[in-house]
């Protein structure tokens, strides 16, 4: 609107003038002319001053930015697969506990007990049908238990298998049984007393109950000490009946130094080097058999506590 009312006053001030013009002399017609340049150039200043306000107060536009597609972009970089967040892996659902595998107890394989977890069992009785040897060190250092029924069918007690159970009170064996290995009831020092199944074959292993807390041994006919060492250092132990061992092993209890009493049966014709070494309270010693030839084959020298002692034959009334 502006531009067209600018547009209108100067063309009727120049048709006015164009006018005057021809009606005027020649002298009036220059003051005209010079009149009519100054109002041209108003008009047109005035024309001017409409159309810049009607575009924006005289301001250039700035110009267009081009598009975000016209950019260069750089080369785009291989986009890097973000790492699992601990939530999210957290939230993923979990298997079924059906699904997880348990640790089998009493783990048995190929019919040897392996390993048993007794927890806060005291009395163990261990579950029959199921093995033949209980393994090496399967009970070693459970000082939870103080009564273990070990039951028929099994026909080895393993190395250490029992060492170190300072609680075990009590031993039940089969009479399956055949062999206990080496330190099997090792410091086993509250275990004091302790029963041989008859009429089986059982042999026994060095150190088999070696720092025990035995109080009495009897080893019936059928049992076998094998090596040396098997009831040494039983510091509790006053009494022992060996009713048909041929031969005692070395050290068989050494260090017994409260034993007091041995019997022995008939079939005793040996006892090796230091089988009563620091045996230093023995006082009584029965012998069915022939004292002579027993002490002639006899050292002395490693056997001063059974040579020092007082010897009786046959076997005492009660």
């Amino acid at each position: 609107n502006g531009c067209r009312c600018g547009w209108s006053a100067l063309w009727w001030s120049a048709a006015r003038c164009s006018e005057k013009k021809k009606m005027a002399p020649a002298g009036q017609n220059r003051r005209l002319a010079m009149k009519w340049r100054t109002v041209l150039c108003t008009a047109l200043f005035l024309c001017g001053t409409v159309l810049l306000s009607a575009c924006g107060g005289g301001e250039m536009p700035a110009p267009a930015e081009p598009p975000a597609s016209s950019e260069v972009s750089a080369p785009s970089q291989p986009e890097e697969v973000p790492a699992p967040s601990e939530s999210a892996s957290s939230s993923e659902p979990e298997p079924p506990a059906s699904s997880v595998p348990e640790k089998e107890n009493p783990l048995i394989v190929n019919g040897v007990l392996k390993s048993y977890d007794t927890g806060k069992q005291k009395d163990v009785v261990l579950p029959s049908g199921k093995f033949t040897k209980i393994d090496s060190g399967c009970f070693k250092n459970n000082t939870t238990m103080e009564s273990v029924s070990i039951p028929e069918g099994v026909t080895e007690i393993g190395f250490a298998a029992f060492s170190g159970c300072y609680n075990l009170k009590s031993v039940q064996l089969p009479k399956s049984l055949v062999k206990i290995e080496q330190s099997a009831f090792l410091d086993c020092v509250s275990l004091e007393e302790i029963t041989f199944p008859e009429n089986s074959r059982l042999e026994l292993y060095q150190s088999a109950f070696e720092n025990s807390g035995l109080l009495k041994v009897f080893i019936p006919s059928n049992i076998r000490i094998m090596n040396g060492g098997v009831f040494a250092d039983c510091k509790k132990l006053i009494s022992v009946y060996l009713e048909g061992q041929e031969t005692i092993e070395k050290q068989t209890f050494a260090s017994c130094y409260s034993l007091r009493t041995v019997i022995l049966g008939k079939a005793t014709k040996e006892i090796r080097a230091g089988a009563f070494d620091g045996c230093s309270n023995l006082s009584d010693v029965w012998y069915a058999g022939s004292w002579d030839e027993l002490l002639s084959g006899c050292n002395k020298e490693w056997n001063g506590a059974f040579f020092n002692a007082e010897h009786h034959e046959g076997a005492p009334s009660d």
